[in-house]
């Protein structure tokens, strides 16, 4: 499995960061859930309103974006449950194997 990202994909409260972290225990390797950087990078601050988090959301997406670069720079694997994957799905051709919590 080496130098492989695997994306969980899914609709809606359909399991998805459930699954990643039962799979990351089980082939021990790392995950990265986008709920979790933002709980993580919003735990001092209120966020008082929707545009707010909208705000932050982006904010999260930034940083787990510069995380997953740093982790594919290693050549490990690693798990991803991430927003917008589509965005630099061309990125990582041929690394990526698919998950899917339907």
């Amino acid at each position: 499995m080496n130098k492989k990202i695997i994306v969980i994909e899914g609709y809606l409260a359909s399991g998805k960061s459930t699954f990643a972290v039962q799979l990351s225990k089980t082939l021990t390797i790392p995950y990265l859930i986008k709920d979790t950087f933002k709980i993580a990078l919003c735990s001092s601050l209120s966020i008082a309103d929707r545009y707010e988090s909208s705000r932050f959301s982006a904010v999260t997406f930034d940083a787990m974006m510069y995380v997953t670069e740093r982790l594919m720079e290693t050549g490990y694997p690693f798990i991803t449950r991430i927003t917008a994957w589509s965005f630099w799905r061309g990125r990582v051709r041929g690394r990526v194997w698919y998950a899917f919590a339907i």
